[in-house]
C-alpha cells in the first residue's frame, strides 16, 4: 500500500469514529483506563475491585462510564475499541 493510500485510510478511519475514541484516551480518566486495561487481561468485576482496592459497585460505575464515553454497549466492545486505537 502506498503512503498516500495509507494516509487516506487513516483519515477515513478517524472520520468514522467519535474523536473521543481516537485521541489517545478520549475523555477517559486515568482510573477508567486502568480499569479498562485490567478488564482486557480477563479480570471480572470482583477481580478488578480486589486488584485496585475498591468496591465492585465502583468498578461497575467506572465500566458504565467507559461504555458511555466510547459509545458502545459491552466490555468486549470496549476492549476491542481500546485495542484498535492502541489505548492498551
Amino acid at each position: 500500500m502506498t503512503a498516500a493510500k495509507q494516509l487516506m485510510a487513516l483519515i477515513r478511519e478517524r472520520l468514522a469514529y467519535p474523536s473521543g475514541a481516537l485521541n489517545g484516551n478520549g475523555d477517559l480518566t486515568r482510573r477508567e483506563l486502568e480499569i479498562l486495561k485490567i478488564i482486557a487481561t480477563g479480570f471480572s468485576t470482583k477481580g478488578v475491585a480486589q486488584k485496585i482496592h475498591v468496591s465492585p459497585a465502583t468498578v461497575r460505575n467506572h465500566v458504565q462510564s467507559i461504555l458511555t464515553k466510547l459509545g458502545i454497549h459491552s466490555r468486549l466492545e470496549a476492549v476491542a475499541r481500546a485495542t484498535q486505537y492502541h489505548l492498551l
